[in-house]
């Protein structure tokens, strides 16, 4: 049996949970955020969910605890999912 680091269907569900209120540009940049480099990730001929699939269980926990911050995410909102220049 091969060892398999995707995220798990519940840190997927919780994600999904989450980014409800997000577009899909705004949950990319908070993708983006956690230094994933799977570009499998923002193609938007999928659903999230099979989206999702392509990030690593670490990946799928700081994207978790990034969607967590309410602060962070009223940014995204506010900044309809572009960074403020300045921010890394």
């Amino acid at each position: 049996m091969a060892y398999n680091n995707s995220c798990t269907p519940s840190q997927r569900r919780y994600i999904e949970v989450l980014a409800k209120d997000l577009t899909d540009d705004q949950l990319n940049t908070a993708i983006r955020k956690t230094g994933t480099s799977s570009t499998r990730v923002y193609g938007s001929l999928h659903t999230r969910n099979q989206r999702l699939q392509h990030l690593t269980k670490d990946y799928a926990s700081a994207l978790i605890s990034l969607l967590k911050d309410e602060e962070y995410v009223n940014s995204l909102i506010a900044t309809d999912g572009h960074e403020e220049e300045g921010e890394n």
